[in-house]
């Protein structure tokens, strides 16, 4: 039987999460909650919505959850709450017109491979997902397992 959740852990899990939903198709800010998984004590951050459909039609499954729940994790770690907002809004666009600036604070995605950027018109640059990019963000929303230096 799963353990009762206590504050810290609801917490702790939350703030993995960047108070947002775990589904990275979701990620919604409000009626959040830390629920867990399966009686391993495995704890995600879920929105109501996304909550309900996983106790009731068992979707996403438990194995998919782990992978959000990691692919999160594995960002959190390198990337800033923003950087991953970013990554996650640049992959349902073929392109978006920034300047400068914009360019600059997508330096962590840029250097990660995920995102490519060039001068379109003065003072405009493009920002669009690289092969890279796009991979990881499919694999991510599908829940799938990314095998490392294959």
């Amino acid at each position: 039987m799963a353990r009762k959740l206590n504050l810290a852990d609801r917490e702790r899990i939350l703030a993995e999460a960047g108070y947002r939903c775990t589904v990275p198709t979701c990620r919604a800010l409000h009626d959040l909650d830390a629920h867990p998984l399966d009686d391993r004590e495995e704890l995600v951050c879920l929105c109501a919505n996304c909550y309900r459909r996983f106790e009731r039609e068992g979707q996403p499954g438990s194995g998919v959850m782990r992978t959000y729940k990691a692919r999160l994790l594995e960002l959190g770690r390198a990337l800033s709450r923003e950087s991953i907002d970013q990554l996650l809004y640049l992959s349902k666009l073929e392109w978006l017109a920034v300047s400068g600036d914009k360019v600059l604070e997508a330096a962590a995605l840029l250097n990660a491979g995920y995102l490519y950027a060039d001068y379109k018109t003065a003072p405009q640059y493009r920002l669009r997902l690289t092969l890279k990019g796009r991979q990881f963000i499919a694999a991510w929303q599908d829940g799938e397992h990314a095998d490392r230096d294959h």
